[in-house]
C-alpha cells in the first residue's frame, strides 16, 4: 500500500473513532451525580406508585347495577347515608348497640351476626343495598319519563349552598370541604350527582298513585293490615307481687335474682284472672290503647293477642295474655276501619322555657317569640309567610313538623278537633297551648284522602318497591368497598353528645 493511501486510511479510521469517543464522554456521570439522581427518583417513583394505586381504588367499581357503576368515591356517600340512618334511629343512645363512638368503625367487631366482621362491614353492606335500590328505582323513573321538579332541583342547590357556607367558615373551597367530609375524590360534581339520584328515587316513589278499585282490592285482601283496634289494657308484672323476707339471706337472693318467685307469678296471675272475670276500667293499672295497628299489638304483647283482638274478640269481652312474666288483660272497645278524612296542615311549635333557664345576650324568651308570632300572623297569615314563621320562631329543641295526611292521633286533642271540623277552609290558622305550656300553631291547607286509603297506598308502594328492588341484578366488590372511607368515628361526625357510653 502506498504511503498516501496509508495516511488516508488512518484519517478515516480516526474520523470514525472520534465521534464514538465523544459519545462515551457525554454519557459518563460522576458517582455523586448518580447517587443524587437515585435519591431524587426513588421517592418520586414510590409516591407515584402509591398515588396511582390510590387513584385506581378511588375509581374501582364497588357496585354495578344496570348500566351504572358506583365507584369507591361515590360509595362513600351511600356509606355515610347508612351511618346517618342508624344514628337517626339511636342518636346519643347508639352505644347501646355496642358501638364505641370514639373508635373507627372498621376496628370494631360486629356482634349482631357472624355475617360481618366489623361495624364498617355491616354499614358497607347496607350502603350496597341502598345503592342498588337507588339506581334500580332511578332507572324506573327515567323509563317512565319522570324528572325532578323545580322544587327538588332547588332543594339540591340549597344543600350545595349550605355546604359552601360551611366550607367558607373553615376557609376551604367546596371541593376540599366535601372531600374532608366524605372521603378522597369526593367533590361537588359527584356529590350533586348522588343527590340527584337519591332525590329522583324518593320523588318517583312519592309520585306513585293508585285507583280506588286498586286500593279497595288491596284492602279487602286482608283488612287487618289496615284496620286498627281500640281497647283497654290491664297490665301487672309478677315482680310487683314480690314480698321481702325477714331473712337477710332470702332478702339478698330476692334482690339479686332476675326472675320473680313462683309465688309472685301466681299472685300476678290471680289478680289478672280476677280482672278477666270483672273488668274495671277505672283500675289504676288500666290504660286506654287508642287505634293500635296489628303490628303494634304484636310487638308490644304478642301475635296471639293481636289475632284475638282482630278476629275473635267481641266488644266488652276480656282475655288474659302473658309475656315475660307480665300479665295483660285486654278488653276490646272497637275495630276501626280508618275510613275517615285526613288533613294537610303545617304545624309550628314553641316549647315553654324552663323557669330556671339562663338567656344569652339578645336571646328571646318563648313568650316573646309567641307574642311576635301572633303579631306577625295578624299582619300576614299566608302559607308562604307561615313557612317563614316556622323557620323564624320554632325553637330548636322541639322542631316543627309538616303534617301531610294527618290523622286523628295528632296532638293536642283540641287541635285535632279544630283541624277535622268540616267548616275548615284553606288558610285557617289557630293557636293552642299544651299541658306543658308550649304553644302549637296550626295552618290548615286542605282535606286529604281517607286515612285508610293513605295506609293502603303506602302498602302498595312498599310492595311495588320490594318487588322492583328484589328483582335487581347487581355485582358487589367487597374488597373495593374496603377502600372507601369506612374508618369513621361516630363522635367526629355527630359531636360529643354521641360519645357517652
Amino acid at each position: 500500500m502506498s504511503a498516501s493511501r496509508e495516511r488516508k486510511k488512518r484519517m478515516v479510521e480516526s474520523e470514525q473513532a472520534a465521534p464514538q469517543q465523544a459519545k462515551k464522554t457525554k454519557k459518563k456521570l460522576s458517582e455523586g451525580w448518580i447517587f443524587a439522581i437515585i435519591v431524587i427518583l426513588i421517592p418520586v417513583i414510590v409516591f407515584g406508585v402509591i398515588f396511582g394505586v390510590q387513584a385506581s381504588w378511588r375509581n374501582a367499581t364497588v357496585v354495578s347495577v344496570g348500566d351504572h357503576k358506583v365507584s369507591t368515591t361515590e360509595f362513600n356517600y351511600f356509606y355515610r347515608g347508612a351511618l346517618n340512618s342508624i344514628y337517626s334511629t339511636y342518636g346519643s343512645y347508639i352505644s347501646l348497640l355496642g358501638i364505641d363512638t370514639s373508635t373507627p368503625l372498621d376496628e370494631q367487631s360486629y356482634a349482631g351476626s357472624d355475617e360481618y366482621d366489623t361495624w364498617a362491614d355491616f354499614l358497607a353492606d347496607s350502603a350496597k343495598t341502598s345503592a342498588v335500590d337507588a339506581y334500580t328505582v332511578y332507572d324506573k323513573a327515567v323509563e317512565a319519563g319522570f324528572s325532578l321538579s323545580d322544587d327538588d332541583k332547588a332543594s339540591i342547590d340549597n344543600e350545595i349552598n349550605t355546604l359552601k357556607t360551611y366550607a367558607g367558615v373553615y376557609s376551604m373551597d367546596l371541593d376540599e370541604y366535601i372531600e374532608a367530609m366524605f372521603g378522597k375524590g369526593c367533590n361537588e360534581k359527584n356529590y350533586r350527582h348522588y343527590l340527584e339520584v337519591s332525590k329522583l328515587h324518593d320523588a318517583y316513589i312519592e309520585s306513585l298513585t293508585y285507583t280506588e278499585d286498586e286500593r279497595n282490592a288491596r284492602y279487602e285482601q286482608d283488612t287487618t293490615e289496615f284496620d286498627t283496634v281500640t281497647y283497654y289494657s290491664y297490665a301487672v308484672k309478677a315482680s310487683d307481687f314480690e314480698t321481702k323476707s325477714d331473712s337477710s339471706t332470702d332478702s339478698t337472693e330476692a334482690t339479686t335474682s332476675t326472675e320473680p318467685s313462683e309465688e309472685a307469678i301466681a299472685a300476678a296471675r290471680e289478680a289478672a284472672n280476677a280482672m278477666v272475670s270483672d273488668f274495671k276500667t277505672d283500675d289504676e293499672n288500666v290504660s286506654v290503647m287508642t287505634e293500635r295497628s296489628k303490628s303494634e299489638v304484636t310487638s308490644s304483647i304478642s301475635e296471639d293477642a293481636a289475632n284475638w283482638l282482630y278476629t275473635e274478640a267481641k266488644p266488652g269481652e276480656a282475655k288474659l295474655f302473658e309475656k315475660d312474666n307480665t300479665f295483660y288483660v285486654l278488653q276490646l272497645t272497637s275495630i276501626n276501619d280508618n275510613n275517615y278524612q285526613t288533613v294537610n296542615a303545617l304545624q309550628l311549635y314553641i316549647a315553654k322555657d324552663a323557669s330556671d333557664k339562663e338567656y344569652k345576650d339578645g336571646e328571646k324568651t318563648s313568650d316573646e317569640r309567641v307574642s311576635e308570632l301572633e303579631a306577625a300572623l295578624k299582619e300576614d297569615s299566608s302559607e308562604e309567610k307561615f313557612r317563614e314563621y316556622i323557620k323564624t320562631y320554632a325553637d330548636n329543641t322541639s322542631s316543627y313538623t309538616i303534617t301531610n295526611g294527618a290523622h286523628r292521633s295528632i296532638t293536642p286533642e283540641v287541635a285535632r278537633t279544630w283541624l277535622f271540623d268540616s267548616s275548615r277552609k284553606a288558610g285557617d290558622t289557630k293557636e293552642f297551648v299544651d299541658d306543658n305550656g308550649g304553644t302549637y300553631v296550626f295552618f290548615f291547607q286542605d282535606f286529604a284522602e281517607t286515612y285508610r286509603d293513605l295506609l293502603v297506598t303506602n302498602k302498595l308502594k312498599t310492595e311495588w318497591y320490594d318487588e322492583v328492588t328484589s328483582a335487581a341484578t347487581y355485582t358487589y366488590d367487597a374488597d373495593a368497598a374496603k377502600h372507601a372511607n369506612l374508618g369513621l368515628t361516630i363522635a367526629s361526625i355527630y359531636g360529643s353528645s354521641s360519645s357517652s357510653n
